[in-house]
């Protein structure tokens, strides 16, 4: 007959990493994650996760002792995003999704976003339109002086 449905885990955290998974880099989707959720919300993240989806794919849980420190909290978000990793590889990926009330606890940037190179590139666009606008200025500023001159040379004969 058919298959057992996906399972579907209500959780910000879990549900933004692993859009970060599938659309960036994990050092930026790490980043992101301890740059927006709190300690806790990695912390009840992880133990969801690790609760719901014991079924022998995922590596024995790794209690951090340091989660309060940066560092502590990328490496637990480290672990939950080699979790995700082998969830997908193993095609056994639950379906991560987000209350509406909660939506507000997603980070609205990308991962991507903070990527040095994206940002290096947006940056360059920038400053490309900014020159087209200077050009564009200065092109006009000479165009007006131009104007005022002949208008001023041409109320000086009459």
């Amino acid at each position: 007959m058919g298959s057992d449905p996906p399972m579907i885990i209500l959780n910000n955290v879990l549900a933004y990493a692993a859009y970060g998974v599938a659309t960036s880099t994990s050092d930026h989707t790490k980043e992101a994650c301890v740059d927006f959720f709190s300690s806790e919300e990695i912390i009840d993240a992880r133990d969801l996760l690790w609760g719901k989806c014991e079924n022998g794919i995922l590596p024995k849980m790794i209690k951090r002792q340091n989660t309060t420190t940066k560092k502590g909290l990328l490496l637990t978000t480290s672990d939950i995003i080699e979790a995700i990793q082998k969830l997908g590889d193993s095609g056994s990926m639950p379906i991560f999704a987000v209350e509406f009330s909660s939506l507000g606890r997603l980070p609205l940037a990308k991962p991507s976003e903070k990527c040095p190179i994206s940002l290096c590139e947006r940056m360059a666009k920038l400053e490309a339109r900014v020159g087209e606008c200077e050009s564009a200025m200065t092109e006009t500023n000479c165009a007006i002086a131009s104007m005022q001159s002949k208008i001023s040379q041409f109320l000086k004969t009459y």
